[in-house]
């Protein structure tokens, strides 16, 4: 439980990461 806010920071990056990548990939299909 000590690295609750350490996993919430990954996990927080990972979604922007994802997020980002689906933008990308909407925007490859999209062009």
């Amino acid at each position: 439980m000590k690295r609750k806010r350490e996993i919430e920071a990954e996990l927080r990056t990972m979604m922007e990461k994802e997020h980002k990548l689906d933008q990308y990939t909407l925007g490859w299909r999209a062009g």
